[in-house]
């Protein structure tokens, strides 16, 4: 899969999302061609692909879609408000523990909020904790392209194990959280056709999502690392946040490319497209594009009109998970800044896993400056 078009702007983004000629490519293709030169047997992987919401496009995707908005939509979602800010005072009260004050961002504050989604959110109770988390970092590379036969593999295995797992507790009669909504919203649609593990594999598209709402977390703080202690004060306030979180997000977002094909000739502006041609959307430059947005300082978001980004993506494609994404991190920003009001991060040893599509932190060692200290 080649990517001769790479768009930067955010306008010329907006119309690709949006545009019922431009659908996701799918590595399926790929994985066939290598099953028959390789002769390896990729139909496990094929079948998770083809009910991975990332890659999916018709009728049957909407349908999804459709479902998936009452029980990933703010209504239902203000259930779980509770249970974040909950989580979000005791992430505090460990932190507040820690030696000194040092901390690293993805042990102490993405992994354990990302297992509270998992576990009190969705309703999810993984049979090992470190387990899943390898799983995840692993699944998390099925939007990767062309990747090699060894990775494909380590891909489905990673997959199987997750998927195995939730397929078992959706039939559970005590099932709770965001599993057992998204179960009973699905089983009216044709994704259904009693197969618990197709919905078992949007599930784990979700919980993919919320691992990139955690990654997302992290890259604030890093982002605003060197704002003034006033500035800093912004990110306490609840309703500064909860005004500004959508530029926040869009300055910081996990995401780093969108891939979109064309199903038949198109044009966008300057950008001219042959039906299968592939192209690539750069978020970070689009979600800066001076063009379009009036300011890209993270202190003075504020002062800047409210503009459409696509940090979630946009049309049909548009993240399911949004909402409680932006629940979430409207609930555990303040709560962080009110009890650390500076954190200092060590930039020059925060480490990187080595992806193409994404910004996911492997290690950032940073130290907590107290309220009190």
């Amino acid at each position: 899969m080649t990517f001769d078009n790479c768009i930067n702007s955010q306008r010329v983004a907006q119309k690709v999302l949006t545009s019922n000629k431009m659908f996701p490519p799918s590595i399926r293709e790929h994985l066939l061609k290598l099953q028959k030169q390789a002769n390896v047997d990729f139909s496990k992987l094929i079948n998770i692909v083809d009910g991975f919401m990332s890659f999916m496009s018709g009728e049957e995707h909407k349908e999804i879609k459709v479902a998936l908005a009452q029980p990933m939509g703010k209504k239902n979602l203000l259930s779980y408000e509770e249970t974040i800010q909950k989580t979000g005072a005791v992430l505090v009260g460990k932190l507040q523990q820690q030696r000194e004050g040092n901390i690293n961002l993805v042990n102490d504050i993405e992994t354990p909020l990302f297992l509270t989604i998992v576990k009190e959110i969705f309703g999810f109770q993984p049979e090992n904790d470190e387990a899943l988390l390898k799983d995840i970092n692993i699944a998390v590379y099925i939007i990767e392209p062309m990747q090699s036969i060894k990775m494909l593999l380590q891909i489905e295995s990673a997959f199987e194990r997750i998927i195995g797992q939730i397929s078992k507790q959706i039939v559970l009669p005590g099932s709770t959280g965001l599993i057992k909504d998204i179960h009973s919203a699905l089983l009216n649609t044709r994704i259904s056709d009693n197969s618990i593990e197709k919905i078992a594999i949007v599930i784990t598209n979700l919980l993919i999502a919320s691992r990139t709402t955690t990654e997302t977390l992290s890259n604030i703080i890093i982002a605003n690392k060197d704002l003034s202690a006033k500035e800093c004060e912004k990110f306490a306030d609840v309703d500064w946040v909860k005004d500004n979180l959508s530029g926040l997000v869009r300055l910081c977002g996990s995401a780093v490319y969108l891939t979109r094909t064309a199903s038949e000739d198109v044009c966008f502006d300057e950008i001219k497209l042959q039906k299968n041609d592939n192209l690539l959307i750069h978020l970070p430059s689009a979600n800066r594009d001076g063009s379009y947005y009036q300011n890209c300082d993270y202190s003075h978001l504020d002062q800047s009109p409210k503009q459409r980004s696509i940090a979630f993506g946009g049309g049909i494609h548009r993240c399911p998970g949004e909402q409680l994404a932006l629940m979430t991190l409207t609930v555990v920003l303040p709560i962080l800044y009110q009890n650390f009001p500076n954190i200092e991060v060590d930039i020059n040893k925060v480490e990187y896993m080595t992806t193409r599509l994404a910004i996911r932190l492997i290690s950032a060692p940073a130290t907590l400056n107290r309220v009190n200290s």
